[in-house]
């Protein structure tokens, strides 16, 4: 193997000693362990099909929900110009808090239920109208135990990424803070 080492660095115009014999038999010992990673483009996530070849395991895991309101509250961003929950203007602000609340889940409903047909799910999975009425409530907003374990999550796989020790996760996650689960599939 060294031999080929040095043939691809002369050929590349480097010096033949450029990588040392050390390096590669460091390199065939532990080149069993390596790992070709393909990671899905968020944007193929997003606007593309590849949700529906885990949109079953979503069901199964019973996160179907929480991931279309998700995407829904996206949706209902690019429309309106504002988070579910949040009033855009002052003329908004007079309408009470609990009418706006009530008002925008109601859409985001409508539009989960859209996306979950998108996706052919319309049959297996239901919105939940409390979990859609908290969405809206929250106004965007997060809670902070919620931040703190989401944080401590894409913490971990930056370091994973930085320092090129284990495997990062190439997986969807769907965190429920309401039940307390968090599911992760492959997309």
């Amino acid at each position: 193997f060294a031999t080929h080492v040095a043939r691809e660095l002369t050929e590349a115009g480097l010096p033949a000693d450029f990588i040392s014999s050390d390096e590669v038999a460091v390199f065939c010992r532990n080149a069993c362990n390596l790992r070709l990673l393909r990671f899905t483009p968020l944007h193929d996530e997003i606007e593309g099909d590849s949700l529906c070849s885990t949109a079953k395991s979503l069901v199964a895991a019973e996160v179907a929900s929480p991931y279309a309101l998700f995407r829904a509250s996206a949706r209902f961003e690019a429309t309106h110009g504002r988070y579910p929950g949040v009033t855009a203007s002052p003329s908004d602000a007079e309408m009470l808090d609990d009418e706006v609340v009530a008002n925008d889940a109601a859409e985001l409903i409508g539009i989960a239920n859209s996306l979950l047909a998108e996706w052919g799910l319309a049959s297996d999975a239901k919105v939940d109208e409390d979990l859609a009425m908290e969405f809206a409530r929250s106004g965007r907003c997060e809670l902070h135990n919620i931040s703190s374990m989401t944080g401590g999550i894409v913490s971990q796989e930056a370091i994973k990424l930085i320092t090129h020790q284990y495997v990062p996760e190439n997986s969807l996650c769907v965190v429920d803070g309401v039940k307390a689960k968090s599911y992760v599939a492959k997309i």
